[in-house]
């Protein structure tokens, strides 16, 4: 007795077909959970171990905040490799640094941000540690400016 056949198709090379496919996305998603990885040192070498889950938090806080289109976009993109573009270290990188958002150019500008915040933490100190985003900008601009050991911190 032979192979039982739909729309010309054998039972057996089916079978065949569906395992290979299975492999395959057994494959594409370990290559996703390696590049997924990848994204995440990425991440946190642009935060600094201390900062990370901030900036992971900040984000995805930003992320969310996107109009659908814009946030769908980015979701579906991928990488000429075929990576998810969210599991790409260089496109994290790049979300990262839009959603903190330019920096000042200027010493005296930082300076004037930094200040800002030193007083939003003594006036608004539960709206202060509820904003991930303001908090991280607060580190880098000491970052840049040399200056983490400062007082008000």
């Amino acid at each position: 007795m032979g192979s039982i056949e739909t729309d010309g198709v054998s039972h057996d090379a089916g079978v065949a077909e569906a395992r290979e496919r299975v492999e395959i996305n057994r494959e594409l998603e370990q290559s996703d959970q390696k590049d997924a990885a990848l994204a995440e040192k990425a991440l946190q070498q642009e935060f600094g171990t201390a900062d990370f889950e901030t900036g992971r938090r900040m984000l995805t806080q930003y992320l969310a905040s996107l109009p659908p289109a814009e946030r769908g976009r980015i979701e579906r993109a991928t990488t000429k490799e075929g990576a998810r573009a969210l599991h790409d270290p260089t496109t994290l990188k790049a979300l990262a640094r839009r959603a903190l958002g330019p920096m000042p150019t200027s010493r005296e500008a930082a300076n004037a941000e930094i200040a800002a915040a030193r007083k939003r933490m003594r006036t608004d100190a539960k709206g202060w540690f509820a904003d991930d985003r303001a908090q991280l900008r607060y580190r880098a601009l000491l970052r840049a400016l040399g200056d983490s050991t400062s007082e008000g911190e």
